[in-house]
C-alpha cells in the first residue's frame, strides 16, 4: 500500500484501498479490542464497527497515521462503553475502566504509540515467516481456528499443521526476544516520560 496515495484515493471512496487499510490493520485493532474484553466474537463485533465508522468517515482523513490512531481511540472507546454497559465486569476490566477513567490524552496517545509500534514489528516479523508457516500462523492465532480447520483449508494433514505452527513460533521467539527488539520496547517506554 503506497502512503502518499492512500489517503486520497480512501477520502474518494476507493474500495479496494479501505480493503488494504483493513488488512494491514484489523488484526492490531482485534488484538487491542481483545485486551479489553476478553470475548473474542465481542472484539471482532466491535474491530468490525470501527471499521464500518472508519469507512463512514472516510472523507475526513488525510494520513495513514491518523487513520491508525482514529481507530484505536474509537475502538478504545467502543470497548469502553461496553464494558460500562455491561450488569458484571471482571476485575481486569474494571481496573482498564479506572485507568482509562484517569488517563490524559497524552498519557493515552503515548501508550497507542507503544503499542503500535510493538504490534507492528510483531506483524512485520510475522510477514517474514515462511509462507506456509505464516498461513498457518494467522490462521490459528489470528484467526482462532482449530488445526483440523487449518489442514483443511491448506489442504495439508493436521500434523503438518502442527510442524508449521512449531517453526512459526520458535522463530517468532528467536526474533521478538533478540536484544534489539527489547531495547526497542524499552526505549519507547522509557523515552517518552515528561
Amino acid at each position: 500500500m503506497k502512503s502518499s496515495n492512500t489517503p486520497l484515493h480512501f477520502n474518494k471512496g476507493d474500495k479496494k484501498v479501505f480493503g488494504n487499510i483493513y488488512n494491514r490493520f484489523f488484526p492490531a485493532v482485534l488484538f487491542f479490542a481483545k485486551s479489553f474484553v476478553a470475548d473474542r466474537q465481542e472484539a471482532e463485533d466491535i474491530a468490525m464497527d470501527s471499521f464500518r465508522k472508519l469507512w463512514e468517515s472516510r472523507e475526513s482523513f488525510n494520513n495513514v497515521g491518523s487513520i491508525q490512531k482514529w481507530l484505536k481511540v474509537t475502538t478504545r472507546n467502543a470497548c469502553i462503553n461496553r464494558l460500562r454497559n455491561r450488569k458484571m465486569i471482571s476485575g481486569k476490566q474494571e481496573l482498564l475502566l479506572k485507568q482509562a477513567d484517569s488517563m490524559t490524552e497524552a498519557d493515552i496517545l503515548k501508550i497507542e504509540n507503544i503499542e503500535g509500534e510493538v504490534i507492528q514489528r510483531i506483524l512485520n516479523e510475522i510477514d517474514q515467516l515462511p509462507e506456509k508457516c505464516r498461513d498457518a500462523f494467522v490462521l490459528r492465532f489470528l484467526g482462532g481456528l482449530r488445526h483440523q480447520e487449518i489442514a483443511d483449508i491448506m489442504h495439508i494433514s493436521p500434523h503438518t499443521v502442527k510442524n508449521h505452527l512449531q517453526k512459526a513460533v520458535s522463530t517468532l521467539k528467536v526474533k521478538l526476544l533478540s536484544t534489539d527488539f527489547l531495547l526497542l520496547v524499552y526505549i519507547l517506554t522509557h523515552s517518552r516520560k515528561d
